[in-house]
């Protein structure tokens, strides 16, 4: 429940979600910081905005006092440049990840072959293979 988007839950996770405010104070402010940091850092207008975001997010979370907020804000704080890059590119790196799982998979599959040219051509042609379970 407290892994999936809002707009993702179930009545009965949004129930408990109600039920959490509370129950357990703190992790639900660190819902709502996930949530926050999740919907608002990708929709600003500029970059600047973006950073004065990170920047107070980065604080609140530091503020909570919980262990893991506190690592978060810390690994932000130091990835921020690479983070607020993403407003000078709007580029994702999603479709070459889908694409590396892709051939991780492929490799493992691969275990036992003889033949480094047939590991090649499965390669050039990982999109329009059809994956099947052995047995």
């Amino acid at each position: 429940m407290l892994l999936r988007a809002r707009e993702n839950l179930s009545l009965r996770g949004a129930s408990l979600l109600t039920d959490l405010i509370h129950i357990n104070q703190p992790l639900y402010k660190g819902y709502l910081l996930k949530e926050q940091l999740r919907t608002a850092l990708w929709s600003f207008s500029s970059k600047r905005f973006a950073e004065r975001f990170l920047d107070q997010w980065i604080d609140q979370a530091k503020a909570t006092g919980i262990k893991s907020f506190c690592q978060l804000a810390k690994t932000l704080d130091n990835h921020r440049h690479a983070i607020l890059a993403w407003y000078d590119h709007q580029i994702s790196t999603g479709p070459l990840e889908g694409l590396n799982n892709k051939i991780k998979t492929l490799k493992r599959q691969a275990y036992g072959f003889r033949d480094m040219e047939y590991f090649k051509l499965r390669l050039a042609f990982i999109h329009s293979t059809i994956s099947r379970i052995p047995g």
